[in-house]
C-alpha cells in the first residue's frame, strides 16, 4: 500500500488534530454516529471543512470527551437535540441538560456550579475575557510545580473568549506548549467572541442578555477561533459575568452545550471546599483572584503534597454529577 494511501486511511480513521487556519463552512450539525472502525457511539455536534476536508465535531456521550472526525470516518443518521436527548436519555451528558436546566432560572450564576462535596475533589477553571493585559503565566507555572505529580499532567479549565485569542496569539502558543508538552491538560471552554459587557448597565440588559440576537455568532466563531489554533472545544460554556436567563439558558443548551458557573470566585472572597468549581481570572484584570488562589496553594502546600488537596478534570467531576443524577 503507498504512503499515500495510508495516510488517507488514517485520517479517516482518528480524531484530527488542525493547525492551518482555513477552518469555513463551521456551523451546528447535530447527528447519531457510529465511528466505522469501532461501532463506537458518538453525538454530532458540528461540521466544517479544513483544507477541503469535511470534519465533524462530536461529543462522546459517556466520557464527555469531544474529538474531530473525518466525515467518511462515520455512519450519521441526522437528528435534532431533542431526539438525541431521548437517545442517550441515561448517560451523563443528557443528565447533565437536565440537571444544569433545573438551575437555569437564576439571574446570575445559572447552571452547575459545584460537583459533589463527598469526592473531596476540587476543579479549577481559569477566565480568559477580553484583556489588553498579558496572560498571568504565574498562575499556570505555579500550579504546575505545586500540583504535578509522577509526571501527570495538571487538570484544569480555561473558559476563553475570541477576542482575548486574537489579542494574545503567544500566549496561546505558550498555553498549548505547556498542553503538548505534557505539563497541564486543559478543558476548554466556550465564554463567548466579544463578552459584551456595559459598565454600570442593569445586569437584566448587560452581557448576553443586552444582545440575544446573535449568540449563534457569538458560539460559533468561538469555536471556530479555538478549532484554528488547534484547541479543541468541550462541551462547557460559561456565561460572561454569569449573567442569563431562561430565554437565553436554553439557547445555549440548545447548542448542545452545558453552562458552567461557581460556587469559589476568590475574588468576591468565596472559598473553596469539596467539590467547588473555582472560578480566577487569568487575563491580568483580576489580580486579587490570582493572589488569592496562590495564597491558597501555600496554605495547603501539606495537603497538596500529600494528595489531600488536588485539581481534578472538570469532565470527571461532570462525569460523576451525570451518574449521580437520577
Amino acid at each position: 500500500m503507498g504512503i499515500k494511501k495510508k495516510i488517507i486511511i488514517l485520517l479517516t480513521l482518528l480524531p484530527l488534530s488542525l493547525t492551518a487556519r482555513t477552518v469555513d463552512l463551521y456551523e451546528q450539525y447535530y447527528a447519531i454516529c457510529a465511528i466505522k472502525n469501532t461501532g463506537v457511539q458518538v453525538i454530532a455536534l458540528r461540521k466544517f471543512r479544513h483544507n477541503g476536508n469535511n470534519l465533524i465535531l462530536t461529543i462522546h456521550p459517556v466520557t464527555l470527551q469531544t474529538a474531530i472526525y473525518s466525515r467518511d470516518s462515520l455512519t450519521m443518521v441526522p437528528a435534532d437535540m431533542k431526539k438525541i436527548r431521548e437517545t442517550f436519555r441515561g448517560t451523563p451528558y443528557c443528565r447533565l441538560f437536565s440537571y444544569a436546566e433545573s438551575r437555569g432560572k437564576k439571574l446570575l450564576n445559572a447552571g452547575i456550579t459545584h460537583f459533589s462535596p463527598q469526592n473531596r475533589k476540587t476543579y479549577l477553571t481559569v477566565d480568559l475575557c477580553p484583556s489588553r493585559h498579558p496572560l498571568d503565566r504565574k498562575l499556570f507555572t505555579e500550579v504546575i510545580q505545586q500540583f504535578t505529580t509522577a509526571g501527570r499532567p495538571v487538570p484544569m479549565a480555561v473558559a476563553v473568549t475570541g477576542l482575548w485569542m486574537e489579542k494574545h496569539e503567544d500566549d496561546i502558543i505558550w498555553l498549548r506548549r505547556m498542553e503538548t508538552d505534557g505539563k497541564i491538560a486543559i478543558t476548554w471552554i466556550n465564554h463567548t467572541y466579544y463578552h459584551h459587557s456595559k459598565k454600570g448597565t442593569p445586569l437584566r440588559k448587560n452581557f448576553l442578555l443586552g444582545d440575544k440576537l446573535h449568540i449563534e455568532e457569538e458560539i460559533l466563531k468561538t469555536e471556530k477561533a479555538m478549532i484554528e489554533r488547534s484547541i479543541k472545544p468541550s462541551i462547557f460554556f460559561r456565561f460572561p459575568g454569569l449573567t442569563s436567563d431562561l430565554t437565553l439558558f436554553n439557547k445555549i443548551t440548545g447548542f448542545g452545550l452545558i453552562p458552567i458557573g461557581t460556587d469559589s470566585w476568590l475574588a468576591k472572597n468565596q472559598w473553596p471546599h469539596n467539590g467547588s468549581i473555582i472560578l480566577v481570572h487569568g487575563n491580568g484584570n483580576e489580580p486579587v483572584g490570582i493572589r488569592k488562589f496562590l495564597g491558597l496553594m501555600k496554605k495547603k502546600k501539606m495537603d497538596i503534597e500529600s494528595r489531600n488537596w488536588a485539581l481534578y478534570d472538570l469532565r470527571e467531576g461532570a462525569r460523576d454529577l451525570g451518574r449521580e443524577i437520577r
